[in-house]
């Protein structure tokens, strides 16, 4: 899967160097954990309102 992304990423940027997809390789893994912490954090919040 990676290398299909940083390819992916690398044809749609207009990069000289062609770092963007090792960019999206390290920022993404990061978003994907903010996310995971994020879902979890407000889901225990809907679960209060709702009584569970």
């Amino acid at each position: 899967m990676a290398p299909i992304l940083r390819t992916t990423v690398n044809q749609v940027t207009a990069s000289d160097t062609g770092t963007m997809g090792v960019y999206a390789l390290g920022v993404l893994p990061f978003v994907a954990a903010l996310l995971m912490f994020g879902t979890k954090r407000f889901s225990n919040k809907a679960d209060e309102l709702l009584g569970k």
